[in-house]
């Protein structure tokens, strides 16, 4: 057409596949971020450390914090105590918060920046993988299982409902001994780092950027983390970042087709059901897995029948984002 626009026949032809490839790439990065979820939850089971260590790791803490000043965590979980709303407020966020607000935020980055999104969901999976070496070499109790003194209450448990929505997904794999890094504080603070740039709303940048603040409170508040366990949490993100940014210039940003990725992810999903759950009879769980893989397998089959095989070789169509 002479203004430049594209024929609206050409517009409509094109839409049902980038809507086909567009179920295919989402399918396949929950698939993947499902394997990921279960396989670090099996790896930080594994290298639960002896109570009488991490509890001395934990001590050295409360003695490093008390010489800089920073141990707050009484103070701040009397003051809540005393504030029966404040203090159900902080168990909320604290239980729930840690995975409404990253999914939130990776369903934001999915449709609004392909490549955002991929660069911020490494960070986030590699600043979680940090995380698990730490575990094993210098495993640190929490506040409420302190003895003595330095105890505090664990508020979670004085709730009379559950909101762990993790729980359901890993269950029976307990690391009571992961305190530092804190990954409450460290996804709380990727959000605001990979979210708040894209968005344009005064009130929503300011909500989102208190957030890592209110999250660290909440970790203090419940008995769950020391305030250094936040600074902790900090520094293995900015340690991922740094990581994925350098391999991104190295590298350049590679494109796979979804394809690639959904067959990964039924890979890791598969494994994840031989290794971890079978053996322990979590027949939910496997049941969930199951039919994660089977609409990942569907929606696979259908837009493979409709392209034939051409993205499993990593062909990419004009105009429609690949995923990674």
């Amino acid at each position: 057409m002479r203004d430049g626009r594209r024929p609206p026949g050409v517009r409509r032809a094109r839409e049902p596949e980038a809507d086909r490839r567009g179920a295919l790439a989402g399918a396949a990065q929950i698939a993947l971020c499902l394997a990921f979820v279960q396989w670090h939850a099996f790896a930080r089971f594994l290298v639960g450390g002896r109570p009488e260590e991490a509890i001395g790791h934990a001590e050295a803490v409360v003695r490093w914090e008390r010489a800089a000043g920073l141990d707050v965590e009484g103070s701040l979980q009397a003051l809540a105590v005393r504030t029966p709303m404040l203090a159900t407020l902080f168990r909320l966020v604290y239980s729930a918060g840690h995975v409404v607000a990253p999914v939130a935020a990776l369903t934001f980055l999915w449709r609004r920046d392909r490549v955002r999104f991929r660069s911020w969901r490494n960070t986030l999976g590699l600043t979680a993988a940090l995380a698990i070496p730490v575990f094993w070499l210098w495993p640190m109790a929490p506040p409420r299982f302190m003895p003595g003194p330095e105890r505090l209450l664990d508020l979670n448990a004085a709730t009379p409902w559950d909101l762990d929505l993790g729980r359901p997904i890993a269950p029976a794999l307990f690391n009571g001994f992961a305190a530092m890094p804190s990954l409450h504080c460290a996804f709380a603070i990727w959000v605001a780092l990979a979210t708040v740039p894209m968005i344009r709303s005064r009130p929503a940048r300011v909500a989102i950027t208190a957030y890592p603040v209110v999250m660290t409170v909440a970790t203090v508040v419940t008995g769950n983390h020391f305030l250094l366990d936040a600074v902790g949490a900090a520094a293995a993100l900015l340690v991922a970042r740094l990581v994925v940014v350098a391999a991104e210039t190295a590298g350049g940003r590679a494109v796979h087709a979804p394809e690639l990725v959904a067959r990964r992810a039924q890979v890791a999903l598969a494994g994840a059901i031989l290794v971890i759950w079978l053996p322990r009879g979590r027949w939910v769980t496997v049941a969930g897995v199951l039919l994660v893989l089977g609409i990942v397998e569907a929606v696979r089959q259908h837009h493979q029948s409709l392209h034939g095989g051409q993205d499993g070789q990593g062909a990419a169509v004009e105009g429609v984002p690949e995923t990674s």
